[in-house]
């Protein structure tokens, strides 16, 4: 249970807290309408989450999403949904969590990771072949092969890791309040 409740838990409190924090505060001005733009999206999220709860309950089978799609849009739909959740939307947010890990570990380490093997050129854009890049597929090579090993395991490390990510996002307000100096 402490697993399950710990894998939703990381998932409604995703990376974006880390990353995005700096781009909010640059666009709403004041920490107070940081915090009152994340109550707000929390109070969104909420709204969701009832709203999965109860198209769960009308429509208790498994499937998740994919069976609310079916019923709603038709089986064509709701088979085109469920391989665009495994082969785009699932595996693109497994890598933008992989290249935060990368870029935050670089960060950490001073950049030590800063070293770009070469470089793939797309018309109008340059795409780098590095150790951050092999950072972030061994992150996600190394996450795969936990969860492989045994749903305890992968429980586990999903509790320890929620945990933690809990015990920043609250380091880092209680920090931001008692360390900030307020000004005119």
């Amino acid at each position: 249970m402490t697993a399950a409740v710990s894998i939703v838990i990381g998932n409604v409190n995703g990376a974006g807290v880390f990353l995005k924090s700096r781009v909010m505060t640059c666009n709403v001005g004041t920490p107070g309408m940081v915090v009152f733009v994340w109550v707000a999206a929390g109070i969104l999220s909420l709204a969701g989450a009832l709203t999965y709860a109860e198209l769960a309950a009308m429509m208790p089978r498994a499937g998740g999403e994919y069976v609310f799609v079916r019923e709603a849009y038709g089986s064509r739909r709701g088979f085109l949904y469920g391989w665009m959740q495994l082969f785009i939307a699932k595996t693109g947010l497994q890598a933008s969590v992989a290249v935060a890990f990368a870029i935050f570990l670089n960060i950490l380490t001073g950049g030590r990771f800063d070293y770009t093997y070469c470089t793939l050129p797309i018309p109008g854009y340059q795409i780098p072949s590095g150790n951050l890049q092999v950072v972030a597929l061994s992150a996600i090579a190394i996450l795969t092969l936990v969860n492989c090993a045994a749903v305890y395991v992968s429980g586990w490390l999903a509790t320890f890791l929620t945990v933690f990510k809990i015990a920043l996002v609250l380091f880092v307000g209680f920090g931001a309040f008692m360390l900030a100096r307020g000004g005119d």
